[in-house]
């Protein structure tokens, strides 16, 4: 077996990798992170939406009864 390590055996510190970051590359981190975070409130914004529709559809028809 080989004493070598790999890539994946090697453990940075957030604090580390940031600090090793060039300035644009800190601006493309930002810039992804605040995507993920609209992506997420979009996603639970269109599920919370979808909620209340099938709730007033459901009392609607519960109040019309055929």
């Amino acid at each position: 077996m080989s004493d070598q390590s790999t890539i994946s055996d090697h453990h940075a510190l957030p604090a580390e990798v940031w600090s090793a970051l060039t300035t644009d590359l800190r601006a493309r981190v930002i810039w992804l992170l605040a995507q993920l975070a609209f992506n997420l409130v979009m996603a639970q914004t269109e599920h919370n939406s979808q909620e209340v529709s099938n709730v007033t559809v459901t009392s609607q028809q519960s109040q019309n009864p055929a």
